[in-house]
């Protein structure tokens, strides 16, 4: 039985349409979404008047990168890090002293920011044994602009969003 050319040529047709739409849907670039960064762009610590009993403190940003783990770093603690050699080989991290009662807004390193999994921020308080109190760990989940709260012995994490609410209303 021979087929008429006309049903040839409209399956041709059909195969050829479908060929172009599996070809295009395998070549189309997709974005690359690397879950697992962290996407904040600035940490911003807001002092108590009466922090470190009166001395400046010490802070540390240290970027955790894909290539680290973060026990590097979290093993050590804040008690330890500022006086281990660690602190001196570790490149990627940004080294501030504050002061009571200001208010500092650190930009973070974009190029390192790239291929960030984690922030750990320790402060050094003078006679303090709590390591807990003297560190904050970012992760993914950390906003784009992140503030922490500098109490007299220790850091707290704050709501960067909400600081324009006056305190008197109830529920904020």
């Amino acid at each position: 039985m021979k087929i008429p050319r006309k049903k040839t040529t409209m399956q041709f047709f059909l195969l050829l349409l479908f060929s172009f739409y599996v070809l295009s849907c395998a070549s189309a670039e997709k974005e690359v979404i690397d879950y697992g960064l962290i996407q904040t762009e600035s940490i911003t610590f807001s002092c108590d008047r009466r922090i470190n009993q009166g001395m400046l403190l010490p802070v540390d940003i240290i970027y955790i990168q894909r290539f680290h783990m973060p026990g590097e770093v979290i093993s050590l603690g804040p008690d330890q890090w500022f006086n281990h050699i660690e602190r001196e080989k570790w490149e990627e991290k940004q080294t501030l002293s504050l002061k009571g009662g200001e208010e500092i807004q650190v930009k973070l390193n974009p190029l390192w920011m790239e291929n960030t999994k984690f922030l750990i921020i320790f402060a050094d308080f003078k006679d303090v044994n709590n390591p807990y109190s003297q560190q904050i760990i970012l992760d993914e989940s950390a906003e784009s602009r992140v503030k922490i709260l500098v109490m007299p012995s220790s850091l707290t994490p704050g709501r960067a969003d909400w600081s324009w609410v006056p305190s008197c209303l109830p529920g904020f």
